[in-house]
């Protein structure tokens, strides 16, 4: 399974080990912030991790969950220096971060693919992607109210 921005994607029909393939082509406003391996022969993972221009990542994640069906992680993942490096964040704005509770907490949205997802289901999240980044200003009212800040340890 192939996942990534549509300018990601320089074949038509990408292959890669293990069998069928998907792509998800979203508009450049998707920014998918997966590892890049400098080698092409390291093992590859079905887990994504992305951010929407103009969303928070829990907003994101609460739409995926109530209105899609779709279990996510979003945040820092446990992963802070990790996250951190892929948000590039500097411990100096970090701080600033936790410091002032007025400030949404930065973080991105995490989808683990495995085996048995069924083309439907990448399909319905493709769908669903595609609703929440064309109605952005709609779903950031609807969840307004959804917690923003960092969580403790970052």
């Amino acid at each position: 399974m192939l996942i990534g921005g549509k300018d990601e994607f320089q074949d038509a029909e990408p292959l890669l080990k293990g069998g069928g393939t998907a792509q998800i082509a979203l508009k450049s406003f998707v920014q998918w912030n997966e590892a890049r391996a400098s080698n092409h022969n390291l093992p590859q993972v079905s887990v994504l991790s992305f951010t929407i221009e103009g969303l928070h990542h829990q907003d994101i994640a609460q739409f995926l969950a109530k209105e899609a069906g779709i279990s996510v992680r979003s945040g820092f993942f446990c992963t802070y220096p990790y996250v951190q490096k892929l948000l590039r964040l500097s411990d100096e704005r970090l701080d600033e971060i936790r410091k002032d509770p007025g400030i949404p907490s930065p973080g991105l949205v995490r989808i683990s693919l495995s085996f048995y997802n069924t083309s439907d289901e990448v399909d319905r999240l493709i769908m669903a992607l595609q609703q929440i980044t064309s109605n952005k200003e709609f779903y950031t009212n609807k969840y307004a109210e959804v917690p923003k800040g960092i969580c403790g340890g970052c």
